[in-house]
């Protein structure tokens, strides 16, 4: 990430030695999966820190915190700059730790802007801003942007934002509830479930993510429901959904970036022909691949940096998501050809960035649908 301002270095300061001497480490065998006792110790950490925030009131370190000012507050307070960088260096670690900071984090962010802090007690929330499939395609362009909904908007939303919608998703294996939107009266609010509630079928094959699971989660009771005001619900769910877009992004790019170094260092060390393969033109152009590819979406995370997370700026966040992540999906596979045949054994650590990715890629949105929605936001504004 770019040139940060002062504070926001202070705050890396503090993440770097825990991404470097405490996530390194517990995934330095990429080959096996993270112990659950590991994984317990290193999110208690994360919580001691205030890494991932606060229930009762802002740490001052949790990644959306930002988001606890109001949708009048400064353009300063709502830059998400530290945020991602945050991000990106943990997802370097390791992407399932940064994605269950973010998670948590964000959870907690829309709980207290939406009145339900302290609904369900203490522990670890997983936030799911997306439906029951997808993001409710054009219908949801037309829902934040205040347009009239027609009857095949309405018949959309309720059934993709349900009360009862199953979501599909990766999760800390300690979560307890899950925060989602829901179509409630033609608008669109937050409701938050206790894990008790709560329907989880674990998918024990899931393709990335290990240390997490991968779940459909289903609510099987009522749960609590925001009554902000339909405008403050709408602007919160824009927020809400814009700060998972970019902070999905960041923890790509910042996995993307440790599977680069990985087939940076490897073709320095490797001989074939003659010749360390870093000095062959085809690994060369896998090389070159995927670091321009992190240089075009790192510089893109700069400036979306700076933008405050106002409903304005989410055509732009949607259509930067479309199309950087499957440019990092496949920056992260030419990472891994460098590698040759064997970049696809797991001692390497190449394959599991690619799975990762691949999975964080899925979630949110696809490309086409993002850019639906971009396409009919630029139509109503027009």
């Amino acid at each position: 990430m770019g040139i940060l301002p002062a504070e926001d270095e202070a705050l890396l300061s503090e993440v770097a030695p825990f991404a470097t001497h405490a996530v390194e480490p517990a995934v330095a065998r990429p080959e096996l999966p993270m112990a659950a006792t590991t994984w317990t110790e290193l999110l208690a950490e994360v919580e001691s820190l205030g890494l991932a925030g606060a229930d009762a009131e802002p740490s001052g370190l949790g990644p959306w915190e930002l988001l606890d000012t109001d949708a009048h507050g400064s353009e300063r307070a709502q830059t998400p700059g530290s945020t991602l960088a945050l991000l990106s260096r943990l997802g370097r670690a390791s992407a399932a730790v940064s994605l269950a900071v973010h998670q948590r984090s964000l959870a907690r962010v829309v709980l207290r802007r939406a009145g339900l802090a302290g609904r369900i007690g203490a522990g670890p929330l997983a936030i799911a801003p997306q439906a029951h499939y997808g993001l409710g395609r054009t219908a949801l362009a037309h829902a934040l942007a205040s347009a009239p909904l027609t009857p095949d908007d309405r018949a959309l939303l309720a059934d993709a934002y349900a009360a009862d919608a199953a979501r599909v998703l990766p999760l800390d294996p300690g979560f307890a509830g899950l925060v989602t939107p829901v179509f409630v009266a033609d608008e669109l609010t937050f409701q938050v479930h206790a894990r008790a509630d709560l329907e989880v079928t674990a998918y024990p094959n899931a393709h990335g993510l290990d240390e997490l699971i991968t779940a459909e989660v289903r609510p099987r009771a009522s749960g609590f429901v925001s009554t902000l005001a339909p405008a403050e619900a709408r602007v919160l769910f824009g927020q809400a959904l814009m700060a998972h877009q970019l902070g999905l992004l960041a923890i790509a790019a910042g996995a993307v970036e440790r599977v680069h170094e990985l087939a940076r260092r490897f073709a320095a060390q490797r001989r074939q022909g003659g010749a360390f393969i870093d000095q062959h033109p085809a690994v060369l152009g896998l090389l070159g691949r995927s670091r321009a590819t992190l240089h075009t979406t790192f510089a893109q995370l700069d400036a979306a940096s700076t933008r405050p997370l106002a409903l304005g700026a989410l055509p732009a966040t949607l259509a930067l998501r479309a199309q950087a992540q499957p440019a990092l999906a496949d920056a992260a596979n030419a990472a891994l050809q460098v590698f040759g045949g064997l970049g696809y054994m797991r001692d390497t650590g190449a394959e599991k960035v690619v799975r990762d990715v691949n999975c964080i890629r899925a979630l949110a949105g696809s490309p086409r649908e993002l850019l639906l929605i971009v396409a009919e936001w630029e139509r109503l504004h027009a």
